[in-house]
């Protein structure tokens, strides 16, 4: 009976481990800042042509102007990026979309004509 007691104790003292740390991991905040700015890769310039409306996480963040920037704190570990096309404030229906993750302590810059353009270097992650 004693030891019945004790190892039900344990199991659920290291339960409560393992919520704890999936809630600390998930719970985590992250800033990705989404850049709207012209971006050279190999003497190639790639330049802002257009302003989009911007989701992160199918939630939408803001409408992102030529040659601007914006900062949002996304949580988790998993994340989709959305991007749209707007012309005289109407959605054109270029959409662009791309998944990345993101490590416990990590921070985001994305591009967006380096997204548009397929480049590899759309996402820079810092620590």
């Amino acid at each position: 009976m004693l030891k019945k007691r004790f190892v039900i104790r344990i199991v659920l003292i290291v339960l409560l481990v393992l919520i704890g740390m999936f809630l600390y991991i998930n719970g985590k905040e992250h800033k990705v800042i989404i850049d709207n700015k012209e971006i050279i890769v190999n003497d190639d310039h790639y330049k802002a042509t257009a302003d989009y409306k911007v989701w992160l996480d199918n939630k939408e963040i803001s409408l992102i102007e030529k040659d601007k920037r914006i900062v949002a704190m996304i949580t988790g570990s998993n994340h989709k990026i959305v991007i749209e096309s707007i012309d005289n404030q109407e959605l054109k229906g270029e959409k662009y979309e791309r998944i990345f993750k993101l490590k416990n302590n990590e921070s985001a810059l994305i591009n967006i004509p380096a997204m548009i353009n397929f480049l590899d270097d759309w996402i820079i992650k810092t620590s």
